[in-house]
C-alpha cells in the first residue's frame, strides 16, 4: 500500500529545506565577514584614526543571550557563603578556603573591618586580599545579579587575605581608573585597569594573555592590554596616542570608538602581512 502525500504538503516542506540552506549559507558568509580585521590597513602610520570595534565586557559570555537557568546560579561549593544558606543546625556558610564550608564557629567583622585571618569576618562576609592587608568585604556569587545591593556590581578577585583564591567575588562600587597608569596605581592587588564594551574604565581581576592571543572577557588579557572584537576577540596593546608605545609590539597606536581620551590600541600596519 502506498502513502498518499497531498502536492501542497510536498511543495512546502521543499520550499522549506531550500529557506534552511540558503539561511545556513547566509550564516555561514557573515561569519567569514567578521572574521576580518576590523581595521582600514590603508591608513598611513601615525595617522590618528577611529576604528569602530568593539570592546570584550567582563560579562561578554553571559550578554550573548546563553540560554542558562538563571533560578539556579552556578556558585561553587554546596554552601552559599553570601547568603548563609545551605548548612544544616547551627552551622553557617562562610569563605575562609577555596571553596565555602559549614563551619559551628564564625568571626564578628562587618563590611570595611581590618581582618588578619580568614575566619574573623562575620557571616555574608570574607577576609579579602588588599595592597595594605585583609578587609572584610562583601561576598558575591558572580553568576547571580541579585547578590549585590543598590548601585554595587559583583567584583573584585575573591582572592582571600591568605592568598587564596576562590570563585566568589566582592560587592564593590563601580569604580574607574586609568588604563594608562601602572596597575599598582591604578587598581587593587592582582587587578588591573581594563576597558569595558561601553567606553568606561574598571578594576578587574588582571587575566594573563598577551598581544594577539584569543579572548573574550575583558579582562582575559593581561594588564596593559584590552579584547578587541566581537565574535573572535583578541588582546591589543594599549597605548598612548602621538607616543611610540606600540614598538615592542608593533603597529601604530590607533584610537577606536570605545577608546578613553588620549588611548588607542597597537594595530598592525598596512605593510605588516606584505
Amino acid at each position: 500500500m502506498r502513502t498518499l502525500v497531498h502536492p501542497d504538503t510536498t511543495d512546502s516542506c521543499s520550499r522549506a529545506r531550500i529557506l534552511v540552506i540558503l539561511g545556513a549559507l547566509a550564516v555561514v558568509g557573515c561569519g567569514d565577514d567578521d572574521g576580518d580585521t576590523p581595521v582600514d590597513m590603508a591608513i598611513p602610520r601615525d595617522a590618528v584614526t577611529v576604528v569602530d570595534a568593539p570592546m570584550a565586557d567582563a560579562d561578554f559570555a553571559i550578554d550573548q543571550g546563553v540560554a542558562m537557568d538563571m533560578s539556579a546560579p552556578l556558585c561553587p561549593g554546596s554552601c552559599r557563603p553570601d547568603q548563609a544558606l545551605g548548612c544544616s543546625g547551627e552551622a553557617t556558610c562562610v569563605l575562609e578556603d577555596a571553596r565555602p564550608r559549614c563551619a559551628a564557629t564564625v568571626g564578628d567583622g562587618e563590611l570595611g573591618s581590618a581582618c588578619e585571618a580568614t575566619d574573623q569576618c562575620a557571616p555574608g562576609f570574607a577576609c579579602f586580599q588588599r595592597r595594605t592587608g585583609g578587609v572584610c568585604g562583601r561576598i558575591c556569587c558572580r553568576d547571580d545579579a541579585t547578590t549585590c545591593e543598590g548601585d554595587e556590581v559583583c567584583r573584585g578577585t575573591g582572592i582571600l587575605v591568605d592568598g587564596t583564591a576562590t570563585g566568589y567575588g566582592e560587592c564593590q562600587q563601580p569604580r574607574t581608573c586609568d588604563v594608562l597608569a601602572s596597575p599598582a596605581d591604578a587598581c587593587e592587588l592582582a587587578e588591573a585597569c581594563y576597558i569595558l564594551s561601553d567606553g568606561e574604565t574598571a578594576c578587574l581581576a588582571a587575566g594573563d594573555r598577551a598581544a594577539g592571543e584569543a579572548c573574550v572577557a575583558a579582562n582575559d588579557c593581561a594588564a596593559g592590554y584590552a579584547c578587541v572584537g566581537a565574535f573572535e576577540g583578541t588582546c591589543a596593546r594599549i597605548c598612548r596616542l602621538g607616543r611610540s608605545d606600540c614598538e615592542a609590539v608593533g603597529g601604530t597606536c590607533m584610537a577606536y570608538a570605545t577608546s578613553p581620551e588620549g588611548t588607542g590600541l597597537c594595530t598592525p600596519d598596512a605593510s605588516a602581512g606584505s
